[in-house]
């Protein structure tokens, strides 16, 4: 299956007048999949548009299949088998650094957003106050490799963090 792109969402969101970032979505529907990991069709196209256009009109049929892309290639990441090839939905490694970090705190408010006010475990809800951290920072980070190396060990902790919630969701189920 071919990757799927934070490009292949940028453009369709700023010509459809989309005000969340593709990350902030992506981050959205994986914390909603955590908690509804098996929504029909149906239940997705509702959060779909909700999420995106809020007023409880249907999205776009071409916007809604590559939603559904984006659900089936998440869901196939974060699954038991998955060997750990979750990926977030983030701008690639050519884009400058704030702009990648501006993206995981998107990702991240999602995810949280997500979730819902369901109640967790300990565990998890430790994982969740340390995603709240990284989605409430606010300062530009500057170009350097420190600051490069600082963000990939920040996206594997996001990323570990979120399958460990998806996995514990799932035990709870």
């Amino acid at each position: 299956m071919r990757k799927i792109q934070y490009s292949d969402f940028q453009d369709v969101f700023l010509v459809s007048g989309i005000a969340i970032s593709p990350s902030e979505l992506h981050g959205l529907m994986t914390g909603f999949m955590c908690v509804n990991p098996d929504s029909s069709q149906q239940q997705r196209e509702v959060a779909y548009s909700d999420w995106l256009i809020g007023d409880g009109e249907p999205a776009d049929a071409e916007l809604v299949q590559r939603l559904d892309n984006l659900f089936e290639a998440t869901l196939t990441e974060l699954e038991e088998f998955s060997d750990f090839q979750f990926r977030i939905l983030m701008p690639d490694d050519d884009s400058s650094i704030d702009a990648r970090s501006q993206a995981l705190k998107s990702f991240c408010a999602g995810f949280l957003s997500g979730l819902g006010s369901r109640h967790f475990d300990e565990q998890v809800t430790e994982a969740l106050t340390d995603l709240e951290r990284i989605a409430a920072l606010r300062e530009e980070v500057g170009e350097s490799e420190e600051n490069e190396s600082d963000l990939f060990e920040i996206v594997e902790f996001v990323r570990v963090s979120v399958l460990f919630i998806f996995t514990e969701n799932a035990r709870r189920r």
